[in-house]
């Protein structure tokens, strides 16, 4: 949970000095102090937080940090799935190379895929691309 005292209230500016006096808001998630927000409220400017009365400059920041942090675990998370893929690829590719020398070196003549291994990485793969950012 983030830490309320030390922050600046959205509305006067003055740092907020004891967790009983303010609090988060629970549809903007701005620090407000309980005084400012009441008294903001009692006639909130247009475009303000209905809640605790933040500006609207400080809304449209807020909802920026929340699109910015969204797109960068979808990156992440694309990114994972890529590696994941990668070493998929790879482990079937190991895989076949390896049960191919044991059978041929057996001398059974018999040539071994290891192709689920495979399909799943070049899945993993377009997967990954799909999710990471456009530029």
């Amino acid at each position: 949970m983030a830490q309320l005292v030390g922050r600046d209230c959205v509305l006067c500016g003055a740092p907020i000095s004891s967790s009983l006096d303010a609090r988060f808001c629970t549809a903007c998630g701005s620090p407000v102090h309980a005084e400012c927000s009441l008294r903001i409220l009692a006639s909130p400017p247009d475009g303000c937080c209905a809640a605790c009365g933040a500006p609207r400059a400080v809304l449209e920041a807020r909802l920026l940090e929340k699109q910015e942090r969204a797109e960068s675990a979808r990156s992440q998370a694309g990114l994972t799935s890529v590696v994941l893929g990668v070493a998929c690829i790879l482990g079937g590719t190991l895989a076949t190379v390896g049960c191919s020398c044991l059978t041929l070196g057996a001398g059974s003549g018999r040539f071994v895929i290891a192709t689920g291994a495979i399909a799943v990485g070049i899945g993993f793969i377009v997967r990954g691309l799909r999710q990471l950012p456009h530029r």
